[in-house]
């Protein structure tokens, strides 16, 4: 059976194809392994934008890029994750800084988020957003403070610590969907 979705094979692809290749300082790229059955779907920085203070949006959101050694790592997790719930769908927004948005989205997500040490301003990689009734209700920047090497595949333990921070999220995401819908 083919996967219905073919947003989701095509993210899948973008992160699978540099398994093995090597990143910009020389080491190889952590493997990811995503189901091509997954669930995620494309979406725009005005579609993100415009979910803000709408009373019908409810979304799980990751931002990342296939080319971010912790984000190679947190979207595993996250779809592992995302497969034992009710969640229907993950947005995925594939950050570059380049896009003539990108300062729209960096005033969107707020200074919560988006201000570094440096005092500057970025989208940080991985993101994690929970948006339910249009209202940001949790997120989650980078992925466990005890990933100390991003090359090397978490632990059982690691996966598990990072899997919960997600679960609350994509459930409390789920069951107002769920609850709209009855």
């Amino acid at each position: 059976s083919k996967p219905k979705n073919l947003e989701g094979v095509e993210i899948a692809d973008q992160y699978e194809q540099l398994n093995g290749e090597l990143s910009e300082d020389g080491r190889e790229y952590p493997v990811v392994d995503i189901s091509k059955n997954n669930n995620l779907k494309y979406i725009s920085i005005d579609e993100i934008i415009s979910m803000f203070g709408n009373r019908s949006s409810d979304a799980v959101i990751y931002f990342g890029t296939p080319t971010c050694i912790y984000c190679r790592t947190s979207i595993q997790v996250l779809m592992d994750t995302a497969k034992k719930s009710d969640l229907d769908v993950i947005y995925y927004l594939d950050v570059d800084k380049t896009d003539p948005k990108y300062n729209d989205l960096v005033n969107a997500l707020g200074e919560e988020i988006t201000k570094t040490d440096s005092g500057e301003r970025e989208v940080p990689i991985p993101l994690v957003l929970f948006i339910t009734d249009g209202q940001r209700i949790g997120y989650n920047k980078g992925t466990l403070f005890s990933q100390e090497d991003p090359y090397k595949q978490l632990d059982a333990s690691q996966k598990e610590g990072l899997g919960e921070m997600y679960k609350s999220g994509i459930d409390a995401v789920a069951l107002n969907k769920k609850q709209k819908q009855q």
